[in-house]
């Protein structure tokens, strides 16, 4: 969702960057919380970007002001000595990788997980 914000010009190269940073970090780290992400966040920007009524007005009411206090909480603690904490970004967080990771091993059982990695590594 943060690669369609800063597509579309919302989020700046410097913020995205630390995002993109904790996304790496999360795929290697908890691929759970990145399988749980991408099973739902995939779809839905799918979805926006066919650019319906519906999608557009979900776009401006809730993703991008959600989306931009997510970015901001992230680039925080990628770089606190330059960014500003997000409190809502902050919360998002707190509930967000909980819920992704729920919804990871839900969509990914762990032998599947576990074969796609060893697969990964002998590639």
């Amino acid at each position: 969702i943060c690669s369609l914000l800063h597509r579309r010009g919302y989020l700046s190269d410097d913020v995205w960057k630390h995002d993109a940073a904790f996304g790496n970090w999360v795929q290697n780290n908890e691929p759970e919380v990145l399988d749980g992400y991408h099973a739902w966040a995939i779809p839905m920007v799918d979805w926006i970007e066919k650019g319906s009524l519906l999608s557009t007005v979900w776009f401006y009411s809730l993703v991008l002001p959600f989306t931009s206090c997510w970015a901001k909480h992230i680039a925080h603690k990628m770089d606190p000595e330059n960014h500003k904490d997000n409190l809502v970004g902050r919360f998002m967080l707190t509930i967000g990788v909980p819920t992704c990771r729920f919804i990871g091993k839900m969509s990914y059982p762990s032998s599947i997980h576990s074969a796609s990695n060893n697969l990964m590594i002998l590639l």
